[in-house]
């Protein structure tokens, strides 16, 4: 019998009576009063996303087109003749056309355009990328619908925004190309890779709309309210693990990522097995018709994974998989010609080891990957009984999905993914069984990362840190592929070396930031530290400063700027870069206010933080968004704490005592959600 604690869910009396007939408030909002699966137009209601897009510009949607209207184009979104063209519609016809135009748009201008053959109602994932001159259109599957010139060179911007569910027709939303249409989120990326827009469906005062948690704003709909799809579950808790019961479970769950297995997918996972299986147990694969696609099995004692036909690819080290609690890092990619599978011990005792094979055959098994499971043609099969403490899949295209173990606003324990912005709750395959994991065996206990149903409504302007005890587990690894822009002030010189944010072992460190009594803005990397040159003065009290660091393999640089009148001022010769050669993985969690040595924290420092945001490199080597931590009032207790916009989690203070706030205490807008590389 399976049992969990009850949780109320703070949205469902929301959701209740909503009636959606309230005129439409203004476009500045408060916090959304509860998040949507997606919102809906009818065929009248036009949204202005404030954003303009230009060169180099991603945008990335999920949407379905219920009913498309007949004898018209129905543009999903679209910005036309305001120096560029780019749009996503319905044209007559069965399929689901993307557009590009060339330039200004103009009579006679090249016209290029994709479809995907879809049913009415049927969800689809697509990656638009706008060239300056060669731009792309990408499936969630990795299928390439376009690559090529256009015939003309966009330019850097629209003069105009991106309109949704029609297009913007010289400065305004079109009310000639209106569709009927789903938005389950969107999202657009600039030429640098950097977030500018991402629309979540949500519901306030009982209308429906988007909230752009960059903007920290609600975007409502002209020409009508939009219709709110179903309540969306919500991440109430994070854990430290999920377990699945594996064959010789009462109900054999599994969840479906809805991930195609199919050439070019990747995974990496960190898990143990509680006990050796009886048979082979995959973690996560797709078969059918012959042709199989499996991230990651064990049979005979070895990890493997597999690929195309009935192909077994196997980590052989002479030491077999543990099968008693033993902590395992696993990393697999299954692209054409080229298969590999990574093995890393992260209980430090050897079983480690890399294979690579290069089968040619070009895998679609046309199955979503399922996991804690085999997707056999759509009935589940091999069941696992593993712990799973993340787990993410990648594709071509990018991070397909980024999953962390949850508790979700229904008592629910599932994945929280940070891509899609959902929790992902498990399905037993036994008819009738309940189809939940078992709270109090197969959860494990909560970190101190909290993501409370409760949102942040105010904020203070920064939270201090005592420099004696004060720190907090970021729950990143210290390790290569890190980023890190904070806004600080040093509240005085340090006695010794101080630091704002590190880790450290015996013979390997990596600091983004820290410094020493009269010592400049420093980093640490590898053994050695790179010193922030120039003939500056350390940094002063009270002074607000800006410090981006970038911590990689051959690529190490620190920047620094000052605020001055309102204004980011660069600090003398307040950049510097280096080439440390050589991978870094301290295997340790970065503490903030302090270097994480060993699982000890030390090297405190007393610092008023008022931002910190970092990135880690993903598969592509792309950095991604990982923490967006601002400080904010706790909503149940008021107590200062840290709040991270893009996964909705609260960090305390991890020492003896409770963080200080000051400055001016301001409307804290917004829950983000999602993106996490490990």
């Amino acid at each position: 019998m399976k049992t969990h604690a009850t949780r109320l869910s703070p949205i469902a009396a929301v959701l209740a009576a909503c009636a959606f007939a309230v005129p439409t408030p203004s476009l500045r909002a408060e916090t959304p009063d509860a998040y949507l699966d997606y919102v809906e137009s009818t065929g009248t209601q036009m949204v202005d996303t404030e954003c303009l897009v230009g060169s180099n510009y991603t945008i990335v949607a999920e949407y379905a087109y219920p009913d498309p209207i007949v004898g018209k184009n129905n543009y999903l979104f679209g910005v036309y003749k305001q120096g560029m063209t780019a749009g996503f519609f319905y044209s007559n016809g069965n399929s689901f056309p993307l557009r590009f135009q060339k330039a200004n748009g103009t009579s006679g201008a090249t016209t290029t355009e994709a479809g995907i053959n879809a049913a009415p109602n049927a969800k689809q994932t697509v990656t638009m990328r706008i060239g300056a001159g060669t731009s792309s259109i990408v499936s969630e599957s990795g299928e390439t619908l376009y690559s090529g010139a256009l015939g003309g060179t966009i330019k850097q911007n629209a003069t105009a925004p991106l309109s949704l569910f029609t297009a913007n027709i010289s400065g305004s939303p079109s009310s000639t190309y209106t569709s009927v249409a789903k938005i389950y989120y969107l999202r657009i990326y600039d030429g640098n890779g950097a977030m500018v827009c991402n629309l979540l469906p949500c519901v306030k005062n009982n209308v429906a709309g988007l909230y752009d948690k960059v903007a920290d704003k609600i975007l409502f709909a002209k020409g009508g309210n939009l219709v709110a799809g179903p309540a969306l579950q919500r991440p109430a808790e994070l854990v430290k693990w999920i377990q699945s019961d594996g064959a010789d479970g009462d109900h054999q769950l599994y969840i479906d990522t809805g991930v195609p297995g199919k050439a070019g997918t990747g995974m990496t996972a960190e898990l143990l097995w509680p006990a050796k299986p009886s048979a082979a147990s995959t973690v996560c694969g797709a078969m059918a018709d012959s042709t199989n696609h499996f991230t990651l099995y064990t049979s005979a004692g070895t990890h493997q994974i597999g690929y195309a036909n009935y192909s077994a690819f196997q980590v052989n080290t002479g030491t077999s998989v543990v099968y008693s609690n033993k902590h395992y890092r696993v990393m697999s990619s299954l692209a054409k010609s080229a298969q590999n599978l990574q093995i890393e011990d992260l209980d430090g005792t050897g079983y480690n080891g890399t294979r690579s094979f290069n089968d040619a055959n070009s895998v679609n098994t046309s199955q979503t990957l399922y996991l804690f499971a085999r997707n056999d043609a759509g009935t589940p099969n091999q069941f696992s009984r593993i712990r799973l403490y993340s787990l993410m899949l990648t594709n071509e295209v990018g991070v397909l999905r980024d999953f962390i173990p949850c508790v979700a606003d229904n008592g629910k324990a599932g994945l929280y993914d940070r891509v899609s912005e959902r929790v992902f709750l498990p399905q037993a395959a036994v008819a009738g069984a309940t189809a939940e994991f078992d709270l109090n065996s197969e959860v494990g206990a909560a970190t101190n990362r909290t993501a409370s149903t409760a949102w942040p409504m105010t904020r203070p302007e920064y939270i201090v840190s005592d420099g004696a005890c004060d720190y907090v587990d970021l729950g990143i690894t210290a390790r290569d592929g890190l980023k890190m822009t904070a806004e600080l002030e040093w509240v005085s010189a340090p006695a010794s070396a101080s630091t704002f944010c590190g880790a450290a072992t015996s013979d390997s460190n990596l600091f983004t930031l820290y410094r020493g009594n009269s010592q400049f803005h420093r980093m640490g990397y590898n053994g050695g530290s790179r010193t922030l040159g120039g003939g500056n003065a350390a940094p002063a009290a009270d002074v607000r400063y800006r410090v981006t660091t970038t911590l990689d393999n051959s690529s190490q640089s620190i920047t620094v700027d000052r605020k001055s009148d309102g204004a980011w001022v660069p600090v003398g010769e307040g950049t510097r870069t280096a080439t440390d050669e050589g991978p870094v993985d301290t295997g340790l969690p970065l503490y903030l206010f302090a270097r994480n040595l060993n699982g000890t924290p030390d090297e405190f420092a007393q610092v008023r933080v008022y931002s910190l945001k970092l990135w880690q490199k993903n598969g592509q080597g792309n950095y991604v968004l990982v923490r967006d931590i601002k400080p904010a009032h706790h909503p149940d207790s008021n107590a200062p704490a840290l709040y991270d916009r893009q996964n909705g989690v609260w960090y305390f203070n991890n020492g003896k005592y409770g963080f200080a706030a000051g400055g001016e205490t301001r409307q804290f807008v917004g829950r983000a959600m999602v993106i996490f590389i490990r």
